[in-house]
């Protein structure tokens, strides 16, 4: 039986500006919240500190996802993430390996102070040693198209945001 580590709870908040233009930041994991947010997730610990609230605040605005870790969908193959075309994904009964890159759980909530919008991620992985990456899409196109290898792909569009995570053991690049 594999054992179960959970991610630190090194949690994040990243601002989403629905503009026109396509940009592309780093970010460097802090506890300070990001500019017109009063968010501080990273400090491990969930509960609000005056003035900054943590995940306690958005208890009932918080969605989350649970992996039973049964049938995970896993990236079969494909060389290139912007050729799609050739992309296929298989079914990996029992989770996905290695466990570095095994999302169990995952969380959302979305803030909009001051008419600005925020999205808070978190998430859990079956072995927090090893470098993975995640990326979380948001896709402004609701539709699915069937590529050459007959695998359903999310339709990708010209402002839609892409959030990746570099996940380094206990370290975490965004």
């Amino acid at each position: 039986m594999r054992r179960r580590h959970l991610w630190p709870a090194v949690i994040l908040a990243t601002a989403i500006a629905w503009a026109t233009s396509a940009l592309a930041a780093s970010l460097t994991p802090t506890t300070q919240p990001l500019p017109g947010s009063t968010f501080q997730g990273a400090d491990a610990n969930q509960l609000d500190q005056t003035p900054f609230v943590d995940w306690n605040a958005f208890k009932s605005k918080v969605t989350h996802n649970h992996d039973d870790n049964d049938q995970d969908t896993t990236f079969g193959g494909g060389t290139k993430e912007t050729d799609p075309a050739h992309w296929f994904f298989e079914t990996s009964p029992g989770g996905v390996t290695p466990g570095k890159s095994n999302i169990r759980e995952a969380w959302s909530a979305v803030d909009q102070p001051r008419g600005r919008t925020f999205l808070y991620l978190a998430f859990t992985r079956a072995d927090p040693d090893g470098t993975t990456f995640l990326t979380f899409e948001l896709n402004q196109d609701r539709r699915l198209w069937k590529n050459s290898k007959d695998t359903t792909i999310p339709c990708r569009t010209t402002g839609d945001i892409l959030i990746s995570f570099g996940a380094q053991g206990a370290a975490l690049s965004v």
